[in-house]
């Protein structure tokens, strides 16, 4: 993102530690209107006393139009005069912040750092649970307007040639994804072929596992959500490569044709539904619910579904609930006891963790925040057993004793490797995974 935003104002802007924020404006297409940024990262038309300017582009068409009006309400303004609202593609960029004040290392007020890049269309690609993506499914309803479904996923563990893929609809908050995987290298029928190698690379990253009952409609005013984003993972194959390409390719040319003709992305939408990405999602829709009901019923299922009916099943499973609801109370539960690592095979988080080369500015202000600060010693910890210290692959969240003895959660967000396991499992959905500082995160090369 970083290098795309050089690219495009010709500058160098590695030269200064900066921060990728990613928002959307929403404007409508009048002279009249404007946009500003709101506290959600979402912003909302203005109108009447606000003094409007704009910016004129290639052919004197405006390409952005802002409110110069200090401290105006956004939400106040937009619930006034009720203007539908769309979505202009803004990457808003700001440079380093320091923590303790607030401002560039430098000493610039923050409020003169800031750089707004627009555009008439703006296509979500930020993979799994984006960001931008979730809360805008949320605000203009688009999972309700598709089928329906909640989104169910899966956390990804990867070392480069050796994965394993854990379903976070789990109930037992003691079970470890990681550990689960450490223990999978000792099998006899992995193992043998594991020994005299050596591990090079180690990565986490959640999937969409919700399928053809989760797709969303993909079209919001001002543009189109794709790949992952939109959830086209195909869950049997677990394999999205293709049709996060075809999705884009799709939407691209939609958006040529609602740039050229002035209409809307409702063509991306007739478009998927003809192609062969629909027919594909569609044939695979009853294999994750299936496993709802248990192994070997789910085994039974899919076999049934695959061999014989070939995907054309006369029903189409429902799934279960959301995986953060899924997590059961620890006292239902037993402890589950892992075996120590062996230093060759298996290993602990931090050396793991050390292959990722995932790093942080530790002076930027954290990416990982608690919507409630009190709900981990409150909630997670007394019910469910604290699970935020084995969901995560990184070990960021841990819990340590205060000065007092009694545990704390500490978040180490400079460990996090955005697999976004924290934003999805969380019981209480309680910890809102956002966008880091520019450039910051695992650093993969062969993976």
């Amino acid at each position: 993102m970083v290098d795309v935003i050089a690219r495009l104002i010709r500058v160098n802007i590695f030269q200064i530690p900066s921060a990728i924020e990613e928002k959307a404006a929403l404007v409508i297409e009048s002279n009249s209107f404007s946009a500003a940024s709101s506290s959600n990262g979402i912003a909302y038309a203005h109108k009447g006393s606000c003094k409007f300017k704009s910016e004129k582009g290639r052919g004197n068409s405006p390409t952005f139009i802002y409110c110069g009006r200090r401290g105006h309400s956004c939400d106040k303004c937009y619930s006034l005069y009720g203007f539908p609202p769309k979505v202009a593609n803004a990457a808003q960029m700001q440079v380093s912040v320091d923590t303790e004040t607030l401002h560039h290392t430098r000493g610039h007020p923050l409020d003169s750092l800031l750089l707004w890049i627009t555009g008439r269309i703006t296509l979500l690609a930020e993979g799994c649970r984006g960001s931008l993506s979730e809360k805008l499914l949320r605000k203009f309803n688009l999972r309700e307007k598709g089928h329906g479904q909640h989104q169910t996923y899966a956390l990804g563990i990867k070392e480069v040639s050796l994965g394993f893929v854990v379903a976070l609809n789990y109930g037992n908050p003691y079970l470890n994804p990681y550990e689960e995987f450490q223990k999978l290298k000792h099998h006899p029928a992995i193992k043998c072929l594991l020994d005299g190698g050596s591990v090079l690379q180690y990565g986490a990253r959640t999937l969409n596992e919700g399928g053809f009952q989760s797709i969303p409609f993909p079209v919001f005013p001002g543009g189109a959500i794709i790949g992952c984003s939109a959830g086209f993972l195909n869950v049997p194959k677990i394999k999205g490569t293709h049709t996060a390409m075809k999705s884009g390719m799709l939407a691209a040319e939609a958006a040529f044709s609602a740039l050229q003709e002035g209409s809307s992305m409702d063509m991306y939408w007739d478009a998927l539904r003809k192609s062969w990405i629909w027919e594909e999602l569609r044939l695979a829709r009853n294999y994750r619910p299936a496993f709802e009901y248990g192994l070997l019923p789910g085994l039974g299922v899919s076999a049934f579904e695959h061999y014989v009916f070939k995907g054309r099943l006369p029903f189409t499973l429902k799934h279960g609930k959301p995986d953060h609801e899924a997590t059961d109370v620890a006292k239902r539960h037993p402890p589950i006891e892992y075996p120590r690592p062996d230093g060759t095979l298996s290993f602990d988080v931090p050396t793991s963790l050390h292959r990722s080369n995932t790093n942080h500015d530790h002076d930027q202000p954290p990416h990982l925040r608690l919507r409630d600060p009190t709900v981990p010693e409150r909630v997670n910890l007394p019910e469910y057993a604290g699970p935020e210290s084995r969901y995560c692959p990184a070990r960021v969240y841990e819990y340590v004793p205060d000065e007092e003895g009694k545990l704390k959660l500490h978040i180490n967000a400079q460990n996090c490797l955005h697999c976004k396991a924290c934003d999805i499992k969380d019981p209480k959905q309680n910890i809102e995974w956002t966008v880091p500082e520019g450039g910051g995160g695992p650093g993969y090369s062969i993976m």
